[in-house]
């Protein structure tokens, strides 16, 4: 899947995020389904993507500042509900409780589960 950011302001805070270019587009590696209790009250920032930003590092952003330019989901995403009752879809190497403090705290196994998942997604993205 792949998205056009169509405005670098963060709808919640409207601070501008610097590492996204309006225009740009990106490849969404995980999508996260949050209820608006548990994590914003304004529309589009309870859809969050993990997206490899300009400064080369995956972070959160809300769903509501991009426009999807390709729909094609990868053939490794599964959904899974994680342990805070958010839906996410992401691959299912991925699908476990812990796998982003996992990957956020550098460890290797993590690591490498994310950078085969990562390959086969682009994979599929550019064909």
């Amino acid at each position: 899947m792949k998205v056009r950011c169509r405005d670098v302001v963060n709808p919640s805070k409207g601070t501008r995020f610097m590492a996204l270019t309006r225009n740009t587009e990106y490849v969404v590696l995980s999508m996260e389904f949050y209820g608006d209790s548990l994590f914003a009250k304004s529309k589009g920032d309870f859809i969050i993507y993990r997206i490899i930003d300009d400064d080369n590092l995956l972070k959160p952003y809300p769903a509501s500042i991009f426009e999807i330019c390709s729909n094609r989901l990868s053939s490794c995403w599964v959904c899974y509900r994680n342990k805070d009752d958010a839906m996410q879809v992401l691959p299912q190497e991925w699908a476990y409780n812990g796998f982003w403090e996992q990957y956020y705290n550098d460890e290797p196994n993590a690591l490498l589960k994310f950078d085969l998942a990562k390959k086969q997604i682009y994979s599929e993205i550019d064909n």
